[in-house]
């Protein structure tokens, strides 16, 4: 008995941890699982995560294609952010 209601203790405490990273953070849109993948490679998880590198930078990655980055920028305009901007030393 004691072990079920441990367990359950521990779903309630994931779900409420997860609650709170989705008010916080926006999850990448559907880009494609090749995408995906190379996004989470490079610890990109979320639309606020994208603000780290550059499209083109994203679109030189293997499994990232224009459709992906289309789809990405779209959903970072929705909610106010864009990718990280290119400091070009001027």
């Amino acid at each position: 008995m004691k072990i079920v209601r441990a367990a359950l203790l521990a779903i309630v405490e994931f779900r409420s941890q997860e609650s709170e990273r989705s008010m916080t953070e926006h999850t990448l849109p559907s880009i494609g699982a090749p995408a995906t993948r190379a996004f989470a490679e490079q610890g990109i998880t979320s639309l606020e995560d994208c603000g780290r590198v550059t499209a083109n930078e994203a679109l030189a990655w293997h499994g990232v294609g224009p459709r992906a980055i289309r789809l990405l920028t779209e959903a970072l305009q929705e909610v106010g952010l864009g990718w990280a901007i290119v400091d070009d030393g001027t």
